[in-house]
């Protein structure tokens, strides 16, 4: 959830977040993908992981390969870097069904989040998810949000933009 606020933001290719924070459309497009990267990433669900995937991890910590996951190709460095000495090694791939899939997906899935977020004048009792929404709208750009484990964190993960 860390870079939430960096790869969401504006992000034409957000297919949504994963894992016990995240919803289906995330989980359908890591589930379905053929190639997995994760980059600078501790993340702990191993049920999230898909099982036929060709898995390649980038760290600056060692230690952290392999730790919750199969991985085919792991890389010790920083992601920059360690991206950038990789980039020329591969080939484009054109075939874009998965992405267009997991979009669509992610659409649907959306527009359900959305949908339970949206208020209804005197309709009561109201729904947290539309709390949470009213306040990442009031809120100032530059405000930060902390919450507790459990049910408010997974709403700031699903609901704040």
């Amino acid at each position: 959830m860390r870079g939430k606020e960096f790869i969401e933001y504006d992000n034409p290719f957000d297919v949504g977040m994963t894992g016990l924070l995240g919803f289906s459309s995330g989980y359908h497009a890591m589930m379905n993908c053929d190639v997995l990267l994760m980059l600078g990433t501790d993340f702990p669900y191993q049920q999230f992981f898909p099982k036929d995937a060709t898995i390649v991890q980038i760290d600056l910590r060692g230690e952290q390969l392999g730790r919750r996951t199969k991985v085919d190709y792991g890389f010790i460095g920083d992601t920059k870097t360690t991206l950038r000495s990789l980039l020329p090694k591969l080939e484009q791939n054109q075939d874009d069904a998965h992405l267009r899939r997991s979009l669509e997906h992610y659409r649907k899935a959306r527009k359900g989040l959305d949908e339970m977020a949206t208020g209804k004048s005197g309709k009561k009792p109201i729904h947290p998810q539309y709390v949470t929404r009213v306040v990442d709208q009031l809120a100032s750009e530059d405000a930060i949000f902390t919450c507790d484990v459990g049910t408010p964190t997974i709403w700031a993960a699903r609901i704040s933009r």
